[in-house]
């Protein structure tokens, strides 16, 4: 036909046939064409699921289809160079505008934090393909199509750079309301720090996108540069939180935690080599003086009631006056006036600040630890020299409350994050038995009470924490049920042996050293055990203490959902964490962790005995 002079008719024909053809491959594949509007309507996880595809489709469709089409057009057209470009470009110029739209719609969509990720993986697509983008869209037929694919990847990769800046200014004037009133880390700020993690998983294909705007060659230094803005914009932000704090002591602790959970998360992230040391002790010394802070406005007050500054040798109040070493001279009535203040200021302290919390262990024993070498020394002193003055009165005791070792027994109370109602930690069952037992003794009940449901799970929950388990302490859940705590997500009771039985292979020693427990009934045949634990566990050598709130829900006498709330915050997912793509990713993260230790445990099998 071509020698006959009837090209344009063949062309016609091809054309239509195999254009036809490949545009059928698509939409079976999947591919949709969508607008940008299409797009702006669309649920972020449904838009997520569909650019996942749209990757998947793209790499099919070039190093497959696009190069299967232009070998068949080599065959059928060789010797006709023009013929053959000019056919090939016809053929899929249809097929490749689909596959492009949805890319193009993407970039040109209103940016969000959370598309960045997206953003970064088609442009790393793009990338991936533009090699082989341009020997199968070679040839002048192919230079729109070429120029096309070319124009999409500098626009993924400037709406990715414009999105940095949206989030540095996003996480600047973000105006959340949450409340953190026991001074933890803000969700703002565990966002942040993970968001930052995340961006370091994509340094090589960061690096190339910089490239596309910068001919310095300088890409390491404008990633750590952008990633200090982010940081920077964060500590304002939550410079701006503090100021809800009315307490100077709680601002300047919520302070403390959120820095303190950026500068751990960077010194154990890559975000180290590329911020520097230098970053990091600046950053520490900011830890430091926050707490130095939080120390001098929390107890300042109550360390005056322990210097001897005001207590003279002349009576006060008819109260005696004793001379020498031991009284210096000072008024018993001062003496006395001195040990109420600062009986009821510790008090409110410790019922103030047990409800604080500083969920990083190691933080939080060093700020017990710096509180204690303050008071201690202090009260210790001034019992030792004016104890005896009060002593030899009446009722002693009523004034001189507490020994040093129970304020350093209290003090290792603060900063748990305990509510104000919580009831007292007690072993075993004695609450709800001491309830009963006072119920029946006031005659409130005519007949013994039903055994609790929980009088026969918690003994085999205590195996579980304790590294002693056995086969049978796994009967007390249903065949599908599932356990969930911040690391591990397991389904079925195989995957919840492995989780439990991998405990002992972490730590040396695990325990619940201390718990209570409360039951409440949902429905017929459903209960709900709630139960306030102090978990203890060793590892490497070290003691690691953990405020648990575990939670079973029982269906007929069987556990079918077991939570593990550590420091009694909920779990993070895409219900509980205000940005869905970060609780999608720690549900994965978990799934993950849990599917690892699966394998290694052998699958739920049983230790030998």
């Amino acid at each position: 036909m071509v020698q006959a002079g009837n090209q344009q008719q063949l062309l016609r024909i091809y054309r239509d046939t195999r254009s036809s053809v490949m545009d059928a491959s698509l939409r079976k594949l999947g591919v949709e064409k969508l607008s940008k509007e299409d797009v702006q309507k669309m649920q972020w996880e449904v838009l997520e699921a569909k650019i996942g595809r749209w990757i998947h489709f793209i790499r099919i469709a070039v190093k497959v289809l696009f190069v299967g089409e232009r070998r068949v057009c080599d065959q059928i057209f060789e010797g006709f160079d023009t013929l053959r470009d000019q056919c090939f470009a016809e053929c899929i110029a249809s097929s490749v505008s689909m596959l492009l739209s949805f890319g193009d719609a993407i970039a040109r969509s209103k940016t969000s934090p959370e598309k960045l990720f997206v953003l970064l993986d088609m442009y790393e697509i793009m990338r991936e393909l533009l090699s082989e983008i341009e020997v199968v869209f070679g040839g002048k037929a192919c230079n729109e199509i070429r120029e096309s694919t070319f124009g999409l990847t500098k626009r993924l990769a400037q709406t990715a750079q414009e999105t940095f800046g949206d989030f540095e200014e996003a996480v600047e004037k973000d105006a959340t309301k949450t409340a953190v009133l026991d001074g933890t880390v803000h969700p703002l700020t565990s966002y942040v720090i993970n968001y930052v993690k995340f961006l370091f998983d994509y340094q090589s294909t960061l690096k190339q996108l910089f490239q596309e705007f910068e001919s310095s060659g300088e890409t390491s230094s404008q990633l750590a540069t952008i990633t200090m803005r982010i940081m920077q914009a964060l500590q304002t932000n939550l410079d701006g939180k503090s100021k809800q704090f009315r307490d100077p002591a709680l601002m300047h602790l919520f302070l403390m935690n959120n820095i303190h959970y950026m500068v751990r998360s960077v010194r154990r992230s890559e975000a180290k080599d590329l911020l520097g040391d230098d970053w990091v002790q600046r950053y520490r010394r900011v830890v430091q003086q926050h707490a130095n802070q939080y120390k001098r406005n929390a107890w300042s007050k109550i360390l005056q009631c322990l210097s001897t500054q005001g207590l003279t040798s002349s009576s006060v109040g008819g109260g005696s006056a004793v001379s020498g070493e031991g009284g210096s001279g000072a008024s018993r009535g001062l003496i006395i006036d001195r040990f109420k203040t600062f009986n009821i200021q510790f008090e409110e302290l410790h019922q103030k600040q047990s409800q604080w919390t500083v969920p990083d262990s190691e933080l939080q024993e060093s700020l017990r630890l710096a509180v204690a070498e303050i008071l201690l020394p202090a009260y210790r002193s001034f019992i030792k020299r004016f104890g005896p003055l009060v002593e030899s009165g009446k009722n002693p005791q009523k004034y001189i409350r507490y020994t040093a070792e129970d304020l350093e027994r209290m003090l290792g109370e603060f900063f748990e994050g305990k509510t104000s109602n919580e009831p007292r930690r007690m072993d075993g069952n004695i609450l709800q038995k001491d309830a009963e037992r006072e119920c029946c003794i006031k005659g409130a009940c005519e007949y013994k009470p039903r055994k609790p449901v929980s009088d026969d799970i918690i003994p085999h929950i205590l195996n579980l924490y304790g590294s002693c388990a056995t086969p049978r302490d796994f009967e007390i859940y249903a065949p599908n049920a599932s356990f969930e705590d911040p690391l591990m997500c397991a389904h079925g009771v195989k995957q919840i042996k492995s989780a439990f039985y991998s405990i002992s292979k972490v730590f040396s020693e695990s325990r619940i050293v201390e718990y209570s427990v409360e039951q409440k009934a949902k429905s017929a045949g459903k209960q709900e055990i709630l139960i306030n634990s102090k978990q203890h566990y060793k590892f490497l050598g070290r003691n690691i203490d953990l405020i648990s709130l575990i939670k079973l829900y029982v269906e007929d006498g069987k556990v079918v959902r077991h939570e593990d709330w550590w420091y009694k915050k909920p779990i993070g997912n895409r219900e509980t964490i205000k940005f869905p793509l970060v609780g999608h990713l720690m549900e994965r993260l978990r799934r993950g962790s849990m599917l690892a230790t699966h394998s290694l445990m052998g699958f739920g099998k049983d230790p030998s005995t």
